[in-house]
């Protein structure tokens, strides 16, 4: 090709002004050089079997794999130039390559150091010798033979475990305690029971597919319980509920005996959170010749379960353990989120030096959520009031980003950490559900979806390229 041959020419010129400039000069660079030389080429010597382990790994015709010189069964593999220090591969996977018109004949990959079949940095990151290119790849392993005649092709499949530390946005700030002498004070709101920081764990795996450029992943995350507690006492049984319990009964008890005129009001919170996700993948190097930037597409499905859970508690005693629970009644409310739909999303890797990358991966769907709650009213010693189940259906928006830096440790192990940040819109929340009149139970079922949730937090873990 007229381009490669331009490169090459001024490839030459540009090595032959660096020898007669000396060793000791520094030469023109627009990336900074590693601070040593990559190893010469093997050449061949009676100990060419002591340094069979160290040999320069080649790039074959294994669809972007740096392969060892031979593979069984299959002929050696032609040798090229590259270095030990730059064949590392990024969090995301190996650099793709594939057969197409802008194939570099063999004459003019030799004079730039690449295998023939190079197509420049796009699927060839070789090209102008960066080593931030090289960070692309994996070091290739001989393929597996299995039973009945299957091959398994080691370096298509990658995994990664992660740990997750996150929490939620302050709950809607809805009174549910007033001082029985004054009904303009607010003692207690379900704002104060937020939740906590809560530990998780993520689970992804996937495998490249032909030329690399295109593959499938699997993702599984989970938080909770997230927890928070709020509470009010009085000693002189002054606490009182906005909360209308005319004709309310709990058990042969008005709700009236638990909830005004007591000695304590609590609150307590507990959500749990779980997605999964399959995303289909397209991915692409860019850059002229330093190769820094990689970008991946996604398109797939995605579940997201929300559990979201309060419980309001009053007693008219010192403890809501007095008498075996018959002096303690409690609102139970309980409402759950499951989103199901389709996203998009993409991610950007920028590779400030070959070991170490920044990246950013947003994500956007649109999602069916089908709502159901439950609320029920009862004493600690299980006399019943009321208990309401009911069902609605939504449409939901879920919108995500993953900032981070990923550091290469060995040529197949990566650690990671993260900052997750995500958005649903049209939830049901228990604050919002929690009636005005206790005996409009028919009112209950309409359940509310106007909802918003924000959870962030961080994540650190390791991604394995196998």
């Amino acid at each position: 090709m007229r381009t490669a041959s331009v490169f090459c020419a001024a490839w030459l010129l540009w090595a032959v002004a660096a020898h007669a400039q000396g060793s000791g000069a520094e030469t023109p660079s627009l990336l900074p050089l590693p601070a040593f030389a990559p190893p010469p080429l093997p050449r061949p010597s009676a100990g060419a079997t002591a340094l069979e382990a160290r040999t320069p790994l080649a790039r074959g015709q294994r669809d972007g794999y740096y392969a060892p010189s031979s593979w069984p069964g299959e002929g050696p593999l032609p040798s090229v130039a590259s270095s030990y220090a730059w064949d590392e591969p990024t969090e995301a996977m190996p650099a793709s390559s594939k057969d197409g018109a802008d194939v570099l004949p063999a004459q003019n990959a030799a004079c730039c150091g690449m295998p023939a079949g190079c197509q420049g940095c796009r699927t060839c990151p070789l090209l102008g010798g960066s080593p931030f290119a090289q960070a692309l790849n994996t070091a290739g392993m001989a393929p597996l033979n299995l039973p009945y005649g299957l091959r398994l092709q080691p370096g298509y499949w990658f995994g990664s475990l992660a740990g997750l530390v996150m929490t939620r946005d302050a709950p809607n700030a809805l009174s549910t305690t007033y001082n029985s002498s004054n009904v303009n004070t607010n003692l207690l709101d379900t704002g104060r029971a937020r939740d906590n920081w809560a530990g998780g764990g993520q689970v992804m795996f996937g495998r490249w597919f032909g030329p690399q450029a295109y593959g499938f992943q699997f993702i599984y995350w989970g938080l909770g319980p997230m927890t928070g507690t709020a509470s009010v006492v009085d000693p002189n049984y002054q606490l009182s509920t906005p909360f209308n319990l005319g004709n309310v009964n709990v058990g042969q008890q008005s709700a009236t005996f638990y909830f005004d005129n007591a000695h304590t009001h609590a609150l307590w919170r507990s959500d749990s959170f779980n997605n999964f996700e399959w995303n289909a993948m397209r991915r692409a190097a860019f850059g002229p010749s330093a190769c820094r930037l990689m970008w991946t597409g996604y398109a797939g499905l995605r579940y997201f379960r929300f559990q979201d859970g309060l419980i309001f508690g009053g007693v008219n005693s010192t403890n809501f353990s007095d008498g075996g629970g018959a002096y303690a009644a409690y609102l139970n409310t309980n409402v759950t989120n499951n989103l199901a739909g389709i996203q998009l999303g993409s991610r950007i890797d920028y590779f400030v030096v070959p070991r170490v990358r920044l990246y950013a991966q947003p994500m956007v769907g649109l999602f069916g959520n089908e709502v159901s709650m439950r609320e029920h009213l009862y004493s600690g010693d299980g006399a019943q009031g009321f208990d309401v189940l009911a069902r609605r259906s939504t449409v939901s928006t879920l919108a995500q980003i993953d900032v981070g830096a990923g550091y290469q440790v060995t040529p197949r192990f990566s650690a990671f950490a993260a900052y997750r940040l995500m958005g649903v819109t049209r939830v049901g929340l228990t604050d919002n559900q929690i009636p005005a009149f206790w005996a409009d139970q028919q009112g209950m079922q309409n359940i509310k979806t106007n909802g918003d949730l924000i959870l962030h937090g961080v994540m650190v873990g390791g991604m394995w390229n196998f």
